[in-house]
């Protein structure tokens, strides 16, 4: 066997594994960006639940479950907009029909964004004083 065969082989498996890496990482971003998506459905369903006039109990104990677990996936953009969502919407607070109406369009383009990028998350600015056990009331 000369040099070249031994390179060729060489070559070849180098391409291979740099190949399946790359692969890999593909299927861990789609994997990543799909569990995102579906957490984020759930949540935005769950704002069915806030509407004037639809207490919807289910659906509110969904947004709030979701938003515990966007904690593990979502961007720290979407799960702060969640939390002023929650603000908005907490029993006692006197905000007009518009501020939770914005509130929660803000939620949802956080959400958007999010999705868009496509990214995976890597870093996040969260505090651990910012997670809330919360319940529906």
């Amino acid at each position: 066997m000369d040099w070249t065969q031994l390179l060729v082989v060489g070559f070849t498996a180098a391409v291979g594994f740099v190949t399946w890496g790359l692969n890999e990482r593909s299927k861990r971003r789609f994997e990543d960006y799909t569990r995102r998506e579906a957490r984020y459905v759930q949540l935005v369903r769950g704002l069915r639940g806030f509407h004037v006039g639809s207490e919807d109990r289910g659906a509110k104990e969904t947004f709030l479950s979701e938003l515990e677990l966007s904690w593990l996936y979502g961007s720290d953009d979407v799960v702060r907009a969640a939390y002023a969502f929650l603000y908005t919407v907490k029993t006692g607070q006197r905000t007009s029909e518009e501020e939770r109406r914005v509130a929660a369009g803000n939620l949802v383009v956080a959400i958007r964004g999010d999705l868009l990028r496509r990214a995976p998350l890597k870093r996040t600015s969260l505090k651990a004083s910012e997670f809330e056990l919360l319940k529906v009331s």
